[in-house]
């Protein structure tokens, strides 16, 4: 084989080269996109519903807080009239204590 043969087979060789890898880079770039656009389609099937899952997660914690706050409320309400009823039936007690003694202490004079 001559060296112009060579040179005309090398260079052949490296055309088939050539075209073979801009056929890759052409597949490449294509599944590429085919990638982003599924991507982008899953994406905006997912995006409505954690939204959804995020929305509905916050409103549960906001209701959870709500009834915690009105419960304690509730609680602090019930503490007061616990402390008022006992202060009072202290009270009424020590009122009588204080007349029962009184009333004896006119009985011995």
């Amino acid at each position: 084989m001559t060296m112009k043969e060579t040179t005309s087979k090398a260079q052949a060789e490296l055309a088939a080269m050539r075209a073979r890898l801009d056929e890759l880079r052409v597949q490449g770039k294509l599944g590429r996109m085919e990638l982003h656009d599924n991507l982008v389609e899953f994406k905006g099937k997912l995006d409505p519903s954690y939204t959804r899952a995020k929305s509905a997660i916050t409103d549960l914690a906001a209701s959870g807080i709500k009834e915690s706050l009105r419960i304690a409320k509730s609680l602090e309400a019930g503490w007061k009239e616990l402390r008022s009823t006992h202060q009072a039936l202290l009270d009424e007690a020590a009122q009588k204590a204080a007349e029962e003694h009184t009333a004896k202490r006119h009985t011995k004079e």
